[in-house]
């Protein structure tokens, strides 16, 4: 969960930022605080494009809560897989290191897999403001039992209030489109085009024109 994670270090940090620190963050050795996984690995845990991750991951660098080491292999010819250093990661009591490594990278991988869950109903932008919602909560120290159900109900509510503005767009576009009607535009009828007529007629050919009808 995010209280696995440094607070000083998420309230740095927001929407697909937090995302890729907790994907990289999932490969680490917290004894050395150090992570080995290769780009397209942490695009396939995302569903991103390798292009966002290493955007996200320059951001993290440049926000100082992450290194990136890179180093060529002369026999292979190519790039080693990136190792990555975690800055400002509090580490715990080595008596209680193993219990914490085990529970954290548990609570992590719950998160990532409620994240997934979510993005199939609701689309990432929903569940990535859901997340924010859910560090804010956390800073405020508010109690939470059940994360899933924490996250559904604010994507769905989200969901709801994005829905309502699109139908009031709707409806605005809708009055718009429809013409109104105008005492310009109206048809006339025959009252109306008799006494356009008759207007200018004089008293006596008034009453020829009511002899002729009869």
């Amino acid at each position: 969960m995010y209280a696995s994670i440094d607070h000083q270090i998420l309230n740095r940090l927001h929407g697909l930022e937090i995302s890729t620190y907790m994907t990289i963050k999932k490969f680490a050795n917290f004894t050395t605080m150090k992570a080995q996984v290769g780009i397209r690995r942490i695009s396939e845990e995302m569903g991103v494009s390798k292009n966002t991750v290493l955007k996200y991951i320059n951001r993290l660098i440049d926000k100082k809560v992450l290194i990136k080491h890179t180093s060529y292999n002369p026999t292979k010819k190519e790039y080693d897989t990136n190792t990555y250093i975690f800055v400002g990661v509090v580490q715990k009591e080595k008596k209680s290191s193993a219990k914490s490594e085990t529970k954290t990278k548990k609570n992590e991988m719950i998160v990532l897999d409620i994240r997934k869950e979510l993005e199939e109903l609701y689309n990432k932008d929903i569940v990535n403001k859901a997340l924010v919602a859910l560090r804010k909560a956390l800073d405020n120290n508010n109690t939470i039992i059940d994360i899933k159900a924490y996250l559904s109900k604010i994507c769905s509510n989200i969901k709801l209030q994005i829905d309502l503005c699109k139908t009031r767009e709707k409806k605005k576009e809708s009055q718009k489109s429809k013409k109104s009607v105008t005492p310009h535009n109206r048809p006339f009828n025959k009252f109306h085009n008799f006494k356009q007529r008759t207007d200018s007629m004089s008293s006596e050919e008034l009453e020829k024109l009511v002899r002729k009808k009869r």
